[in-house]
């Protein structure tokens, strides 16, 4: 019974490790005029120290009345870069290799 208790206590212990580690969705958002001379795109994942560059990034960006649109990482495959005058990406480097999302797109 012991053995039990202890392995669903691991498998409990190792789903949360899993899902307090892995990478959550950035919602899309977009900001200014779509009509606007200067589109910029952010390809980003969720994390407190990421999403604050990126508000930090985007208020700067407001004030220049560029189109800004915030993406997940993973959707940079689905927009093109050629609609934009510029492309941001906000990633995490592990061993000096980009992450997978970023590395196939």
């Amino acid at each position: 019974m012991k053995d039990r208790a202890f392995s669903a206590l691991v498998l409990v212990m190792a789903f949360l490790a899993f899902y307090g580690c892995a990478a959550k969705a950035v919602n899309t958002t977009e900001w200014g005029d779509l009509k606007a001379d200067q589109r910029v795109l952010i390809a980003t994942q969720r994390s407190e120290f990421k999403e604050a560059v990126v508000s930090r990034v985007v208020e700067d960006l407001e004030k220049d009345l560029c189109y800004v649109k915030v993406i997940d990482l993973k959707q940079l495959k689905i927009d093109s870069a050629t609609d934009y005058d510029a492309i941001v990406v906000v990633n995490t480097c592990k061993a000096w290799r980009l992450t997978g999302a970023l590395r196939n797109s």
